[in-house]
């Protein structure tokens, strides 16, 4: 019972800040904003997260686990695109959450997602092979390109409001 209460708490502060971050900047936001949009008192927020940094990065640091997931059941012998778009379509599930934070916090979702994709890369030796495949530079320059292209890929159907479809999306990944 307790962990449903704590998931439920976690869910209520996560769907507050989407909405708050819609109206507020991030900057301005302050965690009594946060825990009376979620109709939670201040001390409950402290008992999940240390500061509103700490809730972001919780929160985001949970995509990226489910991500991790997934990623670490593939076959690395077939095409990456089919691998991906279950991702996207999850991701697009949750897609105003990642939304509101784009738009409030763009270089910072930047660099989690270049520290993510290099670490993807060192991860999978299938992925740093077909990078070498495409782009037909050093490796070092291949897997920039791959990272700044995708992160572009990603932030731009973000912003645009997500408007082409998972499938859409998870084949530019690869072109």
């Amino acid at each position: 019972m307790k962990a449903k209460r704590h998931t439920n708490t976690k869910n209520a502060i996560k769907s507050a800040l989407t909405r708050l971050l819609h109206d507020q900047a991030w900057e301005t936001l302050s965690i009594s904003e946060i825990s009376q949009a979620a109709n939670i008192n201040r001390g409950t927020f402290y008992l999940h997260y240390k500061d509103k940094e700490d809730m972001m990065n919780q929160l985001l640091q949970g995509l990226l686990d489910h991500v991790s997931n997934h990623l670490a059941n593939i076959d690395q012998q077939t095409s990456w695109q089919p691998n991906i778009l279950p991702i996207i379509e999850w991701l697009e599930k949750d897609f105003d959450f990642i939304e509101s934070v784009v738009k409030a916090r763009p270089d910072y979702i930047e660099k989690i997602l270049r520290d993510y994709l290099w670490q993807l890369i060192q991860t999978y030796p299938s992925l740093q092979q077909y990078i070498k495949n495409q782009i037909p530079l050093p490796s070092d320059y291949a897997y920039e390109v791959f990272i700044a292209s995708n992160i572009s890929i990603a932030l731009h159907w973000i912003k645009k409001g997500g408007k082409e479809s998972p499938e859409q999306v998870s084949k530019m990944f690869f072109k």
